[in-house]
């Protein structure tokens, strides 16, 4: 791929206050100039951590809804909660899953790669923004994804060694059981008007099948990993969210980093937990 520089398309001042500043920026993709997306930037003005956090969304949520400048939803305004706290925030925004994109994936699969990789690049054209911007580039950057966005996450992570910790909420679990019975509508996803719901999981299956979860923790460790989930996210327990951790867990003992991975469950459903999230940031990174 052509690493190409980064350029500003379009910049759109969103908010401005005594406390941060919010704009809407397109960048191109660093990879392939003919690409371009929306990213939300949020920066300090008070309390500066010189700490930056790559927020990603997930599926029917936007970077405006991390950002507090929609109406609330699962991801619990954490990108505002962040900003607020001091630390630099990029929400880019991603197409993530659903049915919808089906067409999307099999046209990508035909292409030789898939519509995750196409989510990811988006994270690494903005870390190459971020070190390309004089006033953040030398801060230490994080990466946190809820739901879809946390499966990205942990992509970018595994693959760019620039992120130094990441945190993926929503979203660890037995994927190829889950994803099977979702896609024939077994199981937990059961439903009395039975259809075949191919997903874009069906390009993806062999890519799923061997790098689980774990797998993809092989490549993220030694570096801080938090995994998080409501304990009202049944389709997360009911697919092993416990076990998988645990085998997620056991490559970091492996490693003797074991204080480096956290397992937590929140009271809540499939959401965010912003404070607990923030504290942990505070500390890993």
């Amino acid at each position: 791929s052509v690493n190409n520089k980064i350029k500003i398309l379009k910049k759109e001042t969103l908010v401005k206050n005594d406390r941060f500043n919010i704009e809407k920026v397109k960048l191109n993709s660093s990879t392939d100039t003919r690409l371009s997306f929306d990213i939300i930037i949020g920066t300090p003005t008070k309390n500066v951590k010189n700490k930056t956090v790559i927020m990603l969304h997930g599926f029917s949520s936007s970077p405006e809804k991390i950002m507090g400048l929609a109406k609330k939803d699962y991801a619990n305004n954490i990108g505002e909660v962040f900003l607020e706290n001091g630390y630099n925030v990029f929400a880019p925004f991603l197409f993530n899953h659903g049915e919808r994109l089906s067409n999307i994936a099999g046209m990508l699969s035909l292409l030789g790669t898939t519509l995750e990789w196409f989510e990811v690049n988006k994270v690494i054209s903005t870390l190459n923004y971020i070190k390309e911007t004089d006033t953040i580039n030398r801060t230490k950057v994080g990466i946190y994804g809820i739901s879809g966005g946390g499966t990205i996450a942990m992509y970018a992570a595994a693959l760019d060694n620039r992120i130094d910790c990441v945190a993926s909420s929503g979203i660890v679990q037995n994927r190829v059981k889950s994803l099977s019975d979702y896609a024939s509508r077994k199981g937990f996803y059961e439903r009395k008007d039975f259809s075949m719901r191919y997903h874009y999981f069906a390009p993806c299956f062999p890519f799923y099948y061997i790098y689980n979860f774990p797998e993809i923790a092989k490549l993220i460790a030694p570096k801080p990993m938090r995994i998080e989930a409501g304990k009202g996210d049944r389709i997360l327990f009911n697919y092993n969210f416990i076990e998988e951790c645990e085998r997620i867990k056991n490559q970091y003992n492996i490693l003797g980093k074991n204080n480096n991975f956290s397992c937590h469950i929140h009271d809540g459903v499939h959401e965010s937990d912003p404070e607990n999230t923030l504290n942990w940031f505070n500390e890993k990174l």
